[in-house]
């Protein structure tokens, strides 16, 4: 569609104000901005100036900035699930040859 300069500019505007009133909304105490819940127990967490239900908060999905910047945290993640995959892995098929080697 074709439009004329000045619906051009209405659309950007009505755009940008359905972006603010969005970015309101997941700050908001009216739903978790992570799960999207509305019907739970929510709290406010000051640093992201944000309230999130108690689930996300209990299931540690909310980033703490006093526990280093958000990058380090998924490094962590990261790391502590290769070393938890890898002692599986050794477990269900390293181990299981040495015992029937041993037989």
């Amino acid at each position: 569609m074709d439009l004329k300069p000045e619906e051009q500019k209405e659309v950007a505007y009505l755009q940008g104000t359905k972006h603010e009133l969005f970015k309101l909304l997941r700050k908001s105490i009216c739903k978790c901005p992570l799960c999207t819940n509305e019907d739970r127990d929510i709290v406010y967490f000051p640093d992201h100036e944000t309230w999130y239900c108690v689930e996300c908060q209990e299931k540690g999905l909310i980033w703490d900035p006093s526990l280093g910047s958000e990058e380090n945290r998924w490094q962590h993640d990261y790391v502590n699930m290769y070393l938890e995959q890898k002692e599986k892995f050794v477990k269900r098929f390293l181990n299981k040859g040495k015992i029937n080697l041993d037989k």
